[in-house]
């Protein structure tokens, strides 16, 4: 399916030596530009070639010594015992009192398993973790790192089998601890295995540059570490790090002393928001993938200097910036990357908004009416807070995660229509209830969190089958206009960019369930999508001809009949909706073609979006940044529920 935001899918693995070859070289290279931090834009896999595709960076001189330094080391890499041969690259690793073969076939096996959800790893493997140490870090001297690693569902049965090798191929003391599991909420599926560990080592750091060790699966650990460690001893205060003023002091804000960053190509394939491929991958969203990060420097202010205080994002002061989960986001750009300092910038988001977590599940930033107590369902996540623990393996997060899901318990996710005084119901509720739920069944293993997400889903797939008040069914959840804005007509409508955040989690919730009625919901909801939820922009201007949202419509009614000026702002998320759809029916094996037109044409209006916001010379002119954020909440809204855009779209056959 050829087209100009790639659409079309990416060549399969090759078998060949040759192309076995030429990846595990991408591999090294990916690994030694993390650790010489010259930036990862030197190799990056082309879906259509899955050669090195070599981008031009002006070096200085010392950068040129560490391009030498690189290359020196990847002759000395082939020349040390690492051999590639047929399908599968390996390495000699030294565990306990013993050799063992441990295949690295994990990144292998990835590029080739691409376009698949559940990928698939056999035997034995390793994952290149590279450590940060901060400078606080004492040298040569044993030091306790504490990381988290996450799995592929059906890769590791327990935690017992995995051990860690540092740069010299010497076995590491070390122990491991389970802190969550891969489950199914489907009666029909069978799934059982470890989703994280949180991984305890002792390292001695000769420096504070970047070290490589291996986290080798499938691999008894022989060599454990007597000592019970507790996580909290081995983090400091984000005073004593990068960036030291982030959060205030009195936010007494933590993070590892040494932080740990694993592939993209890893933690894509490990489905922690849904499934991903590394940013640049598909090189027909570079225009997307650029924008993540450019707006991503300007939601966490690293911005230039002449943009004045009052024009900075108040993520510390205010509720608004935390709107669609802004630290679920951060974690989604170093899901991407891979990148330390995302990483670290998602890990304080997330403990800043745990800390904000009343004990009741309301995010203490958004006061209630008359500064009532918080009680704003919409604020209210346990997602980002998930992922901290599967990265940190910070279990305490767990309380916090359940009381969330305890506070979304409030809302009444059946929809009846009445007509008498409005009651508040949108798309956007439904989806953070169902959310709060299924990150504390992920969490946990609940009965009751599981019971809590199969009732949220089976009321949401039921109203948009089978709508109220003999409303004809359009495929998304139908309800009156007054019980969506608090005021106005009976009439029915859906939210084209709601359902973007409701039918991420509809998409989640088949991860965890394989369940097809899902993915009959999700590729009926591109009924809507394709007919009343989205229209073509006529008025003129830049605008002219593109595809753009509806903020709120259906058959029988529309807020703005013939659009409005700024409905090309959630071109992107309703995009992503749109893909998921794609996706949807081709999984169920239907013909998707007009929905993957619709996507198309819709990531037309998604780069009209965010180029209109790229105001050049903003800073200097006038203060402001050059990528602008016209509220600090469209950052989460644009780059949240299309996290998976690329892998959506590269996924479906030519």
């Amino acid at each position: 399916m050829p087209g100009d935001h790639g659409l079309s899918g990416f060549a399969n693995g090759e078998n060949s030596t040759r192309a076995n070859k030429s990846i595990y070289l991408n591999h090294i290279l990916m690994l030694i530009f993390q650790t010489l931090q010259v930036g990862s834009a030197l190799a990056n896999i082309s879906p259509r070639n899955p050669g090195i595709l070599l981008k031009p960076l002006a070096m200085n001189y010392s950068e040129t010594l560490k391009v030498i330094s690189l290359f020196m080391f990847l002759i000395l890499s082939f020349s040390s015992g690492i051999t590639i041969g047929g399908e599968q690259a390996s390495i000699t690793t030294t565990n306990g009192s013993h050799n063992n073969q441990v295949t690295i076939n994990s990144q292998l096996q990835l590029q080739a398993q691409a376009r698949k959800l559940f990928v698939e790893l056999s035997g034995p493997g390793y994952i290149p973790v590279t450590l940060h140490p901060n400078t606080t870090v004492e040298l040569n001297k044993p030091t306790i790192v504490v990381f988290g690693v996450p799995f592929p569902r059906n890769t590791l049965s327990g935690p017992s089998a995995i051990s860690i090798t540092g740069p010299d191929n010497n076995a590491l003391a070390s122990q491991t601890r389970e802190t969550s599991r891969w489950r199914s909420l489907h009666k029909k599926t069978t799934v059982d295995s470890i989703r994280s560990v949180a991984i305890y080592a002792q390292v001695t750091f000769t420096s504070h540059k970047p070290m490589i060790i291996h986290v080798n699966y499938g691999v008894k650990n022989t060599h454990r570490l007597a000592k019970n460690i507790s996580l909290v001893s081995t983090w400091e205060t984000i005073s004593a790090g990068p960036d030291p003023l982030e959060y205030a002091v009195s936010e007494n804000i933590k993070e590892p002393k040494v932080y740990a960053t694993l592939p993209p190509q890893w933690l894509g394939a490990c489905l922690l928001r849904t499934r991903s491929l590394p940013m640049g991958y598909s090189t027909d969203l570079t225009w997307f993938d650029t924008a993540f990060s450019r707006y991503t420097d300007t939601a966490v202010n690293n911005v230039s200097q002449a943009v004045r205080a009052e024009n900075l994002v108040p993520y510390e002061q205010s509720h608004e910036p935390w709107l669609y989960d802004r630290a679920m986001t951060l974690f989604g750009i170093y899901i991407r990357t891979g990148e330390l300092k995302w990483l670290r910038h998602a890990h304080r988001a997330s403990q800043f908004y745990a800390k904000h977590i009343t004990d009741s599940g309301y995010f203490d930033k958004k006061k209630g009416y008359k500064n009532s107590p918080p009680n704003d369902l919409k604020y209210s996540y346990g997602q980002s807070m998930l992922l901290d623990l599967m990265l940190t393996g910070d279990t305490r997060l767990i309380t916090k995660i359940e009381s969330v899901a305890d506070a979304a318990q409030q809302w009444n996710d059946q929809y009846q229509f009445q007509t008498q005084r409005p009651k508040l119901w949108t798309e956007r509720h439904q989806a953070y209830a169902l959310l709060a739920a299924l990150s504390a069944w992920e969490a946990t293993g609940k009965k009751s969190h599981a019971n809590r997400v199969n009732a949220v889903i089976n009321n949401t797939l039921s109203l948009a089958s089978q709508p109220g008040n003999n409303w004809k069914p359009e495929g998304c959840p139908l309800h009156a206009y007054k019980d969506h804005e608090g005021f106005g007509s009976n009439e029915p409508v859906c939210s084209s960019w709601m359902n973007a955040l409701l039918a991420e989690v509809v998409f989640r919730y088949y991860i965890h369930s394989e369940d097809n009625k899902a993915l009959e919901y999700l590729s009926n909801l591109g009924h809507y999508l394709e007919g009343s939820g989205t229209y073509v922009w006529n008025k003129g201007g830049a605008m002219q001809g593109l595809r753009m949202p509806h903020y709120l419509s259906s058959n029988a009614f529309k807020r703005y009949p013939d659009g409005d000026w700024d409905d090309h702002h959630h071109a992107c998320d309703v995009a992503g909706a749109a893909a998921r759809s794609a996706w949807a029916r081709n999984r169920l094996g239907e013909n998707n073609q007009s929905l993957v037109s619709l996507t198309r044409d819709l990531l037309k209006s998604c780069r009209y979006s965010l180029d209109y916001m790229h105001r050049k010379d903003a800073d200097r002119l006038h203060g402001k940044t050059v990528w602008r954020l016209s509220v600090p909440r469209q950052y989460s809204w644009w780059f949240g529920s299309t996290h998976d855009l690329g892998w959506l779209l590269g996924s479906m056959p030519d």
